[in-house]
């Protein structure tokens, strides 16, 4: 059944989940949580079974609220047994945890006779851990490569989207306030990035300066003539320092 709601515009740009991109810590970034919320929504989330189906804004605020979490295997990876510290589910173990594999690969066993399967990248596990009723999984799942990156919501959060879901004007102030404190949280990366040192300047600063000094320092030993204004050096500090946003005086 083909729908014009607008999802089947929408492109999941999968390549933000090259594993050789560098894990982002623990929040997603902007293309990411475009590309999650459209596979969740499209593949998990909109399905017939009204207790776990969300719209597409109140699967968005729920990935944006879920925790990303880089995890390393303690184990060999050719160890059949992993370590106890290498499960994320256990079977008949209760779970209200729901997780999407981001990047790596979980190794599942399943069924009386153990069988053994790998899942990657877009696979997800527990989703009925987000219903009210408690939740035993009939499966086992473990890190299966080195490094995994995974993305979990629980199931008071995705309850919380599912009263979001049902009332546009609270689920846009959710989103605003969302939205408000990422950019804060960006913020204070950034002022953390240029704290000012003793000397009253960033790091990035302070060290673009003692470049320059050392610049002018091999052009006092440079006899060819110079025009007025700023060499060649001078010119080139000046550019990456206007980059910073904190204008130098030109003498």
């Amino acid at each position: 059944v083909r729908v014009k709601d607008g999802r089947e515009s929408r492109i999941i740009n999968l390549g933000v989940f090259n594993p050789v991109w560098a894990a982002k810590g623990d929040r997603l970034a902007s293309e990411e949580v475009k590309a999650v919320t459209a596979h969740l929504h499209r593949t998990f989330l909109s399905t017939d079974l009204e207790d776990l189906k969300l719209g597409y804004e109140a699967v968005e605020w729920l990935v944006n609220i879920g925790e990303v979490i880089s995890l390393t295997r303690v184990s060999p990876v050719w160890m059949s047994q992993p370590d106890d510290a290498d499960w994320l589910y256990r079977r008949r173990q209760i779970t209200d945890r729901c997780t999407l594999v981001l990047q790596g690969r979980l190794g599942v066993i399943c069924g009386r006779d153990s069988f053994h399967s790998n899942l990657g990248a877009f696979s997800l596990l527990g989703r009925d851990a987000l219903r009210k009723k408690a939740y035993e999984p009939d499966f086992g799942a473990f890190l299966g490569t080195h490094k995994v990156r995974v993305l979990t919501f629980t199931r008071a959060q995705f309850q919380a989207a599912k009263e979001l879901d049902g009332d546009v004007t609270a689920l846009q102030k959710a989103k605003a306030l969302q939205a408000a404190s990422t950019a804060a949280a960006t913020s204070r990366r950034v002022d953390k990035i240029m704290q000012p040192t003793m000397f009253g300047t960033s790091e990035r600063v302070r060290y673009e300066l003692e470049e320059d000094a050392a610049r002018q320092r091999a052009d006092s030993e440079d006899c060819s003539p110079r025009g007025f204004g700023l060499t060649t050096a001078n010119n080139k500090t000046f550019r990456n320092l206007s980059t910073c946003c904190l204008p130098l005086p030109i003498g």
